[in-house]
C-alpha cells in the first residue's frame, strides 16, 4: 500500500502556508488590477472558493506529532490537538468581526452586501470548522496527537 503524502513537520506546515500566501496574493493582485473589481461579487466568491479549498486541503494533509498519517482523518477533525484548533478558530472568529464591518455604511455609501456576506461566510465557516473540531477532540483525548517534546538546554553556568 502506498503511504499517502502528509505535512508533519512544522517547518513544512510554515512553508505551506508561507508559499500558498504568497501565490494566492500574487493571483488576486492580478486578478484585482486587470480583470475584476475587488468590490464585486464574483472576486470575492472566487476569493471565498480559493480559501475554502487551501484550508480544507490543509486540514486533510496536515498531521500533528506522531498522529497516525497512513488513515484519513474523521471529516470533522481539522487539528491534531484541541488547542490548536481553538487558537485557529478564534483568529478566524476576530477576523469576521473585521469583516462584519463591511456591512455598515462608510462615507455615506451603502454597503455592498453580497461581498460583505461572502466575506463573513468564509470567516464563519472556517472557524466553525476549527471550533468543532476542538470541541469533538475534547471528547476523545485518545485522538490527540502526542506533544512534542520540549528541547533540552545545557546547564551553561560555571
Amino acid at each position: 500500500m502506498r503511504r499517502p503524502w502528509r505535512i508533519t513537520q512544522i517547518w513544512q506546515k510554515t512553508l505551506y502556508i508561507v508559499i500558498g500566501y504568497a501565490v494566492f496574493a500574487s493571483l488576486f493582485f492580478v486578478l484585482r488590477t486587470w480583470f475584476l473589481s475587488a468590490n464585486s461579487s464574483p472576486y470575492a466568491v472566487l476569493d471565498f472558493g480559493i480559501n475554502i479549498g487551501y484550508t480544507l486541503l490543509g486540514v486533510r494533509i496536515f498531521r500533528g506529532y506522531h498522529e497516525p498519517v497512513v488513515e484519513p482523518r474523521a471529516w470533522w477533525r481539522w487539528t491534531g490537538r484541541p488547542r490548536a484548533g481553538f487558537w485557529l478558530g478564534a483568529l478566524h472568529v476576530f477576523a469576521l468581526f473585521g469583516a462584519a464591518q463591511e456591512l455598515l455604511p462608510r462615507g455615506g455609501l451603502a454597503p455592498n452586501l453580497a461581498v460583505a456576506v461572502v466575506n463573513c461566510s468564509l470567516f464563519a465557516v472556517v472557524a466553525f470548522g476549527y471550533l468543532n473540531s476542538s470541541f469533538r477532540l475534547r471528547l476523545h483525548p485518545e485522538l490527540w496527537s502526542d506533544r512534542r517534546p520540549k528541547p533540552q538546554t545545557r546547564d551553561l553556568a560555571p
